[in-house]
């Protein structure tokens, strides 16, 4: 299949806690995960313990790099979709306190010792109100539910202080997993709709043909957002 890209960049404005895990954690993930694997295919729901030792080691996000040049406001730090622990390791490195949330145990032994760690899925995590400088999301979010997605991230929203910074990827309609499972997408307009209470200060939209880390090639479509709430 021949192979494509295609880059759009577009900008605009509006105006400690204790690592915490359910005694058989590990099992009810394996369970969940099997069930929704059968459900929906291997596309969707890969096998998360393969991926995070495949992605131990990389480099951090670009995207949270450029975010940091926007965060004023301290050095507190909320990973959501920890994964193997790389965008973590480098906001230790660059002073913050980092809180960490992956729904995989498994996650756990990826990260630094001076990272918290909570598992737990997104729309059941217990965000706090306004303890963070910088809420890291990458290529997280679209994997909650549609159904608690709204709800979620007006937590999320109100988890930042006045001045955080919000960094991470929502799923657009042509992405090849919008149809398969419980993946949530979003349209330019809706994304707009969800970061009222921001200044946006980078939504680049990206659709293009690259590979997955386990199942070979796939169709993107992603828009990569840095946002500072202000209300």
């Amino acid at each position: 299949m021949r192979a494509f890209v295609k880059s759009i960049l577009v900008s605009f404005c509006t105006t400690p806690p204790q690592v915490r895990r359910a005694a058989t954690g590990t099992d009810i993930f394996e369970e969940n995960h099997n069930r929704a694997h059968a459900r929906y295919g291997p596309f969707v729901f890969m096998n998360w313990t393969t991926y995070l030792e495949k992605t131990a080691g990389r480099k951090h996000s670009p995207i949270l790099e450029k975010a940091l040049s926007y965060v004023h406001t301290g050095h507190r730090a909320l990973d959501l979709g920890s994964g193997a622990g790389n965008d973590a390791r480098f906001l230790i490195g660059k002073g913050f306190m980092v809180d960490a949330v992956d729904s995989n145990p498994e996650s756990q032994r990826f990260l630094l010792p001076e990272v918290d760690f909570v598992q737990s899925t997104f729309d059941t995590y217990m965000f706090p109100l306004e303890r963070y400088d910088l809420i890291n999301a990458q290529l997280a979010l679209p994997f909650n539910s549609p159904e608690t997605f709204n709800d979620m991230f007006e937590k999320l929203t109100k988890s930042l202080k006045c001045g955080g910074i919000f960094a991470g990827q929502f799923f657009g309609l042509k992405d090849a997993w919008a149809e398969r499972g419980k993946i949530t997408v979003h349209t330019h307009e809706e994304i707009h709709s969800l970061l009222q209470a921001y200044e946006v200060h980078l939504c680049k939209e990206e659709y293009t043909r690259k590979g997955t880390v386990q199942n070979g090639d796939k169709v993107w479509h992603i828009f990569h957002v840095i946002a500072e709430r202000r209300t």
